[in-house]
């Protein structure tokens, strides 16, 4: 749903990325009142997952975007992916970046084919 309204509009909205996360927080909120130790260890993973994704595609995309000397990603798509990390963790998170990426390549490779132009 979010990935054909971006494909649309160019824009990700704010109010889908923060239901998904309220959502997140919810559900450690429900397993904290079954299991304190298992909800901090769902609340690290989601943490770990935020900074290590959002931060680390953040940084990954300042630098392509100075070096290329134009906007590459979105913050939308940083926001999005970070909301994931929150929700996935950080593990599940890097299978996502790299079939994305993969996806992505099939698509612009196939788009190539068909236009002749990038």
């Amino acid at each position: 749903m979010i990935a054909c309204i971006d494909q649309a509009t160019r824009r990700i909205p704010n109010m889908l990325v923060l239901i998904a996360f309220l959502v997140r927080v919810l559900y450690i909120a429900i397993v904290w009142l079954i299991s304190a130790e298992e909800a901090f260890s769902l609340l690290t993973e989601s943490l770990v997952g935020a900074v290590v994704i959002g931060g680390g595609l953040l940084v990954f995309t300042m630098v392509v975007d100075y070096l290329r000397g134009s906007e590459n990603m979105g913050g939308g798509d940083i926001k999005l992916f970070t909301v994931i990390g929150v929700v996935i963790g950080p593990l599940p998170l890097l299978a996502v970046l790299v079939l994305a990426s993969v996806l992505s390549l099939v698509y612009v490779g196939i788009d190539f084919i068909i236009t002749k132009k990038f």
